[in-house]
């Protein structure tokens, strides 16, 4: 059975701590089973162009 998916985005991509944060929220999810997804868990590619980068993202 896949977990529904949670997107955990919003102004706390741009914290300091930001990775830290973010797993933080993602505990929770996991309690109930939900997936939490942060924004800085995608890997970008590094070897295309920015407006081929800005698509992806």
């Amino acid at each position: 059975m896949t977990r529904p998916v949670v997107y955990l985005a919003g102004f706390d991509l741009f914290r300091q701590d930001a990775d830290d944060y973010g797993a933080s929220l993602k505990a929770p999810c996991a309690e109930f089973a939900f997936k939490g997804i942060f924004p800085l868990d995608a890997e970008l590619e590094r070897d295309v162009s920015p407006a081929h980068q800005a698509h992806r993202i």
